[in-house]
This record gives C-alpha cells, structure tokens and sequence, in this order.
C-alpha cells in the first residue's frame, strides 16, 4: 500500500522536496496555552491520587498487611 501521491510516485525528488519545505509557527499565546494545559494536565494528575490517598486512615493501611 502506497502512502505517497501520484506526483511523487512520478518524482521520487518532489516527495523531499515537500518534506523539506514543510514550516511552522507558533505565536507565543499558543506556546503559553501548551504551558499551561501541561502544568493543567500535571496539577490534575498528583491531585486525584492525593485526595483519594487522603481519605484513607492509616490504621486501616496497616490492619490490612
């Protein structure tokens, strides 16, 4: 199965020539928004666990070993 357009299966050289003139940008509100989903995603992730672990009484971890 070939994943590659007509024309680059024509022009093997086109096909590089594609991949290499690729660009992108972000403009420092999307860079910002990333950051922040990131350190959204990390807070949620070490919350849960905490809260649930919170709610849990030593004794009961400890009668159960």
């Amino acid at each position: 199965m070939a994943l590659a357009s007509p024309a680059a299966r024509e022009d093997p050289g086109r096909a590089s020539q594609l991949l290499t003139s690729v660009t992108a940008s972000a403009s420092p509100g999307v860079i910002a928004a990333g950051i922040a989903a990131v350190f959204g995603v990390a807070i949620i992730g070490a919350l849960v666990p905490a809260l649930l672990t919170a709610h849990i009484r030593p004794i009961e971890v400890l009668r159960g070993e």
